[in-house]
This record gives C-alpha cells, sequence and structure tokens, in this order.
C-alpha cells in the first residue's frame, strides 16, 4: 500500500446542493487505498445547502478535510487546494461531476506510464434533473454544434488509445508541477484551466486524454442556468486579454462570432435597408442548421417533444456564450492596462 503515491482530489463547491453528494460517494467508493488519498472540500462560502452536506460527509469520512474560500471563484479555491496538500498527486473533480471506481487509480498509473504532466478524463454527459429541458440541455451540450469539438467528449472513446491534447477537463498532475509554472492565475477565475494547461505547452510539458478514464458530467437543469452558466464562461474566455493573456483556441470564438455577427448585420439592416438580405441570410442558415441538428437529435431519442426544448439550449447556449465573451472584450478594452500594453506593442 505504501507504493502508491499520496493524493489529494481536489473539490471545490459552491452552490452545488444538487450533486456534491454524488460527487463524494464516487470518491469514496473508489479502489485507490484510503490511507494514500484525502478530499479537499474547498468551500466557496455557499447560499444553498452545500455546507450542510460538506458539514455531514466531514464528519463520517476522517477523509475530508474542509477549507474555506473567501474569494468564492474557482481559481482562488483551487489553489487553496495546491496550498493545503502535501500529497505528490493533485487531483481535480467538480461538484457537478461523479467518477468511476478505478477513477483515481487509473489517472494516477496513466500519469506516470505516459510521463504525462496532466492526464484528464473523457467526460460522460448527463442531464442534471429528470426533466425534459434538463434532457434537452445534455444532448445539445453533448453535441459538436452545442458544446464544441473537444476531444474529451463521450463520443472520443472509440478510438481507444490515450492522445496528446491541448487541454483536459479537470486532470491529474503531480504537485511539483505548481513548483515549477506557479500557482493559477485568479485573474482568469473560470478559465483557469484552460490557461494552466498552456502554460504546461509552453513549458515543454505533455498533456493527454485518456478514453479509458471516464467522469461522468452533470449539465444544467434549467435555460436560466444555462444562460448564466454560458455568459460567466464567454465572459471569462475574452476578458483575461485585460491581463495580456490569451487563454481561448481560435474556435472557441465561433459563438462569439455568431453574436456579434448577427447583431452586427440587425443594425446595419436598420441604417442601410438594403443590406437587410445580409442579416436575414444569416438568420437564416443559423436557423436552419439549428433546426436540422435539433431535428436529428429528436429522431435519435424517439420524442418529437424534444424539439422546441433542443432549439432554445442551442439558441441559449451559444448567445448565452457569445454575449459573455463580447462583454468580456469590452471589459478589456475599458482598461487603461489593456491599451498602455497595445500602444506600447505598436512602437
Amino acid at each position: 500500500m505504501n507504493q502508491y503515491p499520496t493524493v489529494s482530489v481536489v473539490i471545490p463547491c459552491r452552490n452545488a446542493e444538487q450533486h456534491l453528494g454524488k460527487a463524494l460517494d464516487s470518491v469514496l467508493a473508489n479502489d485507490y487505498p484510503m490511507g494514500r488519498m484525502e478530499i479537499l472540500l474547498i468551500e466557496g462560502r455557499s447560499e444553498d445547502n452545500t455546507m450542510a452536506i460538506v458539514r455531514d460527509y466531514a464528519a463520517r469520512h476522517p477523509q475530508i478535510r474542509i477549507i474555506d474560500n473567501p474569494n468564492r471563484h474557482l481559481a482562488a479555491a483551487l489553489n487553496l487546494g495546491v496550498l493545503h496538500t502535501s500529497s505528490e498527486i493533485f487531483l481535480r473533480l467538480d461538484a457537478h461531476a461523479s467518477c468511476q471506481p478505478d477513477y483515481i487509480r487509473k489517472s494516477v498509473d496513466a500519469l506516470f506510464a505516459l510521463n504525462a504532466d496532466n492526464v484528464g478524463p473523457v467526460l460522460n454527459i448527463v442531464p442534471g434533473r429528470d426533466t425534459l429541458i434538463a434532457k434537452s440541455i445534455a444532448l445539445v451540450w453533448a453535441h459538436p454544434l452545442g458544446g464544441g469539438t473537444a476531444a474529451y467528449k463521450g463520443g472520443w472513446r472509440k478510438w481507444g488509445q490515450p492522445q496528446e491534447v491541448p487541454t483536459v477537463p479537470y486532470g491529474c498532475m503531480r504537485k511539483s508541477i505548481f513548483d515549477r509554472l506557479g500557482p493559477y492565475d485568479e485573474n482568469v477565475s473560470r478559465s483557469e484551466d484552460l490557461d494552466f494547461n498552456r502554460r504546461i505547452r509552453e513549458a515543454g510539458g505533455r498533456i493527454f486524454l485518456h478514453p479509458d478514464i471516464v467522469v461522468t458530467y452533470h449539465t444544467r437543469s434549467s435555460f436560466r442556468e444555462l444562460a448564466v452558466h454560458g455568459f460567466a464562461n464567454g465572459k471569462m474566455l475574452t476578458l483575461p486579454l485585460k491581463f495580456h493573456k490569451r487563454v481561448f483556441l481560435w474556435k472557441h470564438l465561433a459563438p462569439l462570432a455568431l453574436a456579434s455577427g448577427l447583431l452586427l448585420s440587425g443594425l446595419l439592416a436598420i441604417w442601410f435597408p438594403g443590406l437587410a438580405w445580409l442579416a436575414f441570410s444569416l438568420a437564416a442558415v443559423y436557423v436552419v442548421t439549428i433546426l436540422a441538428c435539433s431535428a436529428a437529435l429528436a429522431v435519435s431519442q424517439k420524442n418529437w417533444r424534444n424539439l422546441g426544448p433542443l432549439l432554445a439550449s442551442y439558441v441559449i447556449l451559444h448567445f448565452g456564450y457569445g454575449l459573455g465573451s463580447i462583454w468580456g472584450i469590452f471589459q478589456a478594452l475599458g482598461t487603461r492596462r489593456f491599451w498602455n500594453f497595445n500602444l506600447k506593442r505598436c512602437q
């Protein structure tokens, strides 16, 4: 047993009462030696029943430690996890996710076998609730036109072999990597994983996605949650430009291009009626595309009642993310630091 490296499973949580219990149960059910593992719950001063759940689990399981996160955001939570652990391995999990019984062992084994700097799982995307809207959101989130074409989507498992990739969800790393690269950048919370994985690659490190390591991710359950989550993620994709950082890959800007293209063409049509055909054409192409994808998903589920919620999920996800990215750019442009940086580059 002592040959296993010590592992800290770091779980940031805030207002996560719906799924936190499932996440903790799945970690506690892992086949990794309990004497070599700890669970750090980084609690962000929740406004729901999360803290009561955290205390209940900590009282029953000595492996669990509670750490207060007064800053409440994700990057700060992860840095507190780094600060409060002396384990050899840092393994992150989300309060909206649950893992398989061999998740920790396989992640640690892959980290050493592949000589990797970070190893991440494939996501099995499921609804957050057993409702028609929640099921539609999950279908759209898992679809390439909805949640994107990242390799960690569930369908990637058929490739069969670990693959070197630009980024992974969650991740298993040696704690020593933070001594080399520094902590998560708290200026880029919510895109902190993209930023940290970029820093790993720039330092010559290797990031692997492993198809045999699977985490179940529970999506948002309502259109409101989807819109808020999408807007926040989109904003934190572009706001780091304020700090002279590009954390996104260019494909991440597709929702921004969609939202800005439709908005700009609509405004031009108001001022120049002769250009109304441009706005109409862009809108028509978009509507036909999401209608075709929604119909295909409805057919695959053998449930045409899904069609309306599927269409709404696409629109809310795309425009929530796109408008968030636009807002992040405006906030970045509104800072003297951004303009001074660009003026210096032009000299």
